[in-house]
């Protein structure tokens, strides 16, 4: 084991510890998202349908962190003609708003979010 072994563990605890508190405050409090979708729409040149073929897949939510680092989706794999992308389970009420965002990467959105 390295030497910052027990720090990326902690890490990855600590993660999935933030879920569990964003899936509960959910469930606590259904008017409510906890994520400000609003606030990641993405710039309407990159707001479009992807020309290529599009892969979804949705996975459970303590499976997410072996794919995406914030829990929610992410965009796994982009070729010219592909883009695959990995969904949490738990957020199919934002679904909609998660692949806008999604596939805005697909179409060449960084993931600095520049507008």
């Amino acid at each position: 084991m390295g030497k910052y072994a027990n720090v990326q563990v902690s890490i990855r605890w600590f993660g999935r510890w933030v879920y569990l508190i964003h899936l509960c405050a959910g469930f606590l409090l259904p008017g409510c998202a906890y994520y400000d979708f609003d606030s990641l729409r993405p710039p309407a040149r990159f707001d479009h349908p992807f020309a290529g073929k599009m892969t979804i897949v949705e996975v459970e939510p303590e499976e997410i962190w072996n794919y995406c680092s914030k829990g929610v989706a992410c965009m796994v794999e982009l070729t010219p003609t592909e883009c695959r992308v990995i969904v949490n389970k738990a957020y199919a009420n934002w679904k909609f708003e998660i692949m806008q965002h999604e596939t805005a990467h697909c179409n060449g959105w960084s993931a600095a979010h520049e507008l």
